[in-house]
């Protein structure tokens, strides 16, 4: 979300507190020049000022792990010693006959505290109440997307099914069937590859443990297609094996490389799966781009690129080389999941 400092706000409140001091120093039986009342008002506005951006600190860049009411008085004493302190350093500057009432008698340490906590408070609760707002607004729009990206997939789910279900039992029937090792084999990755679509329909993130089972089915399944025009090669730690990210990201990732890329035996498309210095994911595959203009790689991307974005707050990198194409993928840890 993009930092919002809500200026128009702070210059509505400077404004009336403008207006207040205005009004009532031209209703004291002892009228102060405008020279005075102009100096008041400027220094009001610059306090009142470096309170607000003090508060719009802490709420936008919270200290970690503080609770919430100790974020709160942290924000609220700063703010009242940041007023404190400019109305020492502008009292030290201003001549003394812009300054009203008498020099010599400066206002009461208590009356100028007291004034600088309301006016902490003040700004502390106005910004709360429109950064609150900002995001129940951010909240409402990511779910407006999530329902379209879930309606999207709905669409292309009905598209592509033809009774899943039925057709993983067909398979597991022709499994049993079947007396040949190498086609038991094939139907049996197969219907792994059918088991996670099935099961991954009602889950927005996957453990790489499960996506890398699937990708490995899937692969199985390529390579007995195009013999060594296909080598697909994973090299993930164990240690990473619960990390998250959202079902079929790999995956698109292999279709696309196969489906946009020209191989042969001589030429095979290489696809490369590991993890980076940075704890990403990084799928790298040849680029020899097919001849034919293709569409659905823009797609394929923009679906794994919104499905980071919204389930996990994430961005995905893609750089394109002469000779590769390389995506990062940002992997989170199961226990910083909130979703």
């Amino acid at each position: 979300m993009k930092k919002q400092y809500h200026l128009k706000a702070l210059l509505l409140l400077v404004a009336i507190l403008n207006i207040t001091i205005l009004v009532t120093q031209l209703n004291t039986p002892h009228q102060p020049s405008l020279q005075q009342v102009l100096t008041m008002m400027i220094s009001s506005a610059v306090s009142l000022s470096a309170c607000w951006f003090v508060h719009a600190k802490m709420k936008m860049h919270p200290p970690v792990g503080w609770p919430r009411y100790t974020r709160m008085a942290v924000s609220l004493v700063a703010g009242l010693l940041t007023m404190l302190l400019i109305d020492y350093l502008l009292d030290l500057i201003t001549p003394k006959q812009f300054v009203i009432g008498d020099p010599a008698v400066p206002p009461g340490f208590l009356i100028r505290l007291l004034a600088c906590f309301l006016m902490s408070i003040l700004c502390y609760a106005v910004f709360h109440a429109l950064f609150t707002s900002d995001m129940l607004q951010r909240t409402h729009n990511e779910i407006e997307q999530l329902k379209q990206v879930g309606l999207r997939a709905q669409v292309i789910g009905l598209q592509q099914q033809l009774s899943p279900h039925f057709l993983f039992n067909s398979l597991s029937t022709l499994k049993s069937l079947s007396q040949d090792e190498v086609t038991k084999e094939f139907i049996f990755q197969l219907s792994l590859i059918y088991r996670y679509l099935l099961a991954g329909a009602e889950r927005q993130v996957v453990t790489m443990s499960d996506e890398l089972e699937f990708v490995r089915a899937y692969t199985f399944i390529q390579e007995k297609r195009f013999g060594f025009a296909v080598s697909v090669s994973i090299d993930i730690p164990e240690h990473y094996m619960n990390a998250l990210l959202p079902p079929l990201s790999v995956q698109l990732l292999i279709e696309n490389a196969i489906k946009h890329n020209a191989f042969s035996p001589e030429q095979p498309l290489d696809i490369k799966i590991h993890i980076d210095n940075s704890d990403q994911l990084i799928v790298t595959n040849t680029l020899r781009p097919k001849n034919t203009n293709t569409e659905g790689t823009g797609l394929g991307l923009q679906n794994i690129r919104e499905r980071f974005q919204l389930l996990l707050n994430k961005e995905i990198t893609v750089t394109v080389s002469a000779d590769h194409f390389v995506v990062s993928l940002p992997l989170t840890k199961h226990e910083d999941h909130h979703h």
